[in-house]
């Protein structure tokens, strides 16, 4: 389906204008890099996928949210796997073109996985939320997409001098309460090398995220590979363990028919 979409891109001959100032280091322009000066090279720009590695990398959430898509579990892996695949279908989109238009769609879907991870990981300590969750299943799955885009739209908000909806802090946010419900998974099971690996994974991807910005001590236009891009995939394998760690609390609790089932027995 990508692929088509890069053929109806080309066909057309237009991606919206690549965002300015450059968020990525991949496409830039490593000679005005040297003096200071953030902008896309022309040789970037005049290729169809104009950020490469940063592009084909995200097929790793493709593949990890339909592993979890697939997978016998708890209902609440489906959504999840259904977020991932977004996530790597608007990331894959945004880095193709480095434009700011279809970055939204990147942001919205990670702002639509996090809100899965937050509510996964609150089920996982709390097994009345998880009940909550199954119970209004449909609809959970239509609200908190939607409030994705009305995050994602609004993201740039201030509140007393402080954007309450930043990326970076909904991402601590979502890294937080997953970690937390992980451990309490960890404690409950005796299985804690999913969580370590998980958190282990994620922290070095964010590393990685924060190396490959303009002036991070990982921007390099010139490498084949890309910091960012390996931000994706690592990041990937850390929030399907993660989701995977999780779903075992939900999936061992009694789901809500059969516990009104066993009440009515």
């Amino acid at each position: 389906m990508l692929v088509l979409v890069l053929l109806a891109v080309d066909n057309l001959a237009s991606w919206p204008a690549p965002e300015s100032p450059p968020r990525q280091g991949e496409a830039l322009d490593p000679m005005a890099l040297a003096v200071g000066r953030v902008v896309h090279s022309d040789a970037a720009l005049s290729r169809l996928v104009r950020e490469p590695f940063n592009t084909w990398t995200n097929l790793a959430f493709v593949l990890v949210g339909s592993v979890l898509l697939f997978r016998r579990g708890a209902p609440v892996l489906v959504h999840a796997g259904v977020a991932l695949i977004a996530v790597g279908i608007g990331s894959f989109l945004y880095h193709a073109s480095a434009s700011r238009t279809l970055r939204h769609l990147d942001v919205g879907a990670m702002y639509w996985i996090y809100g899965v991870l937050i509510v996964l990981g609150l089920g996982a300590v709390f097994p009345r939320i998880a009940a909550i969750y199954r119970r209004f299943h449909a609809a959970f799955c239509v609200l908190i997409p939607i409030l994705a885009v009305i995050v994602t739209v609004y993201r740039n908000v201030r509140i007393a001098g402080w954007k309450p909806f930043d990326l970076s802090l909904v991402t601590g946010i979502a890294a937080a309460v997953a970690g937390v419900g992980m451990a309490v998974v960890s404690v409950r099971t005796g299985r804690w090398a999913q969580t370590l690996v998980s958190l282990f994974l994620f922290g070095v991807s964010v590393v990685l995220q924060i190396g490959d910005r303009p002036g991070g001590w990982w921007c390099d236009p010139t490498s084949i590979i890309q910091a960012h891009g390996m931000w994706h995939v690592l990041g990937a394998i850390a929030c399907g363990l993660a989701c995977a760690q999780l779903a075992r609390a939900w999936k061992n609790e009694p789901n809500h028919q059969s516990l009104q089932r066993t009440q009515h027995e």
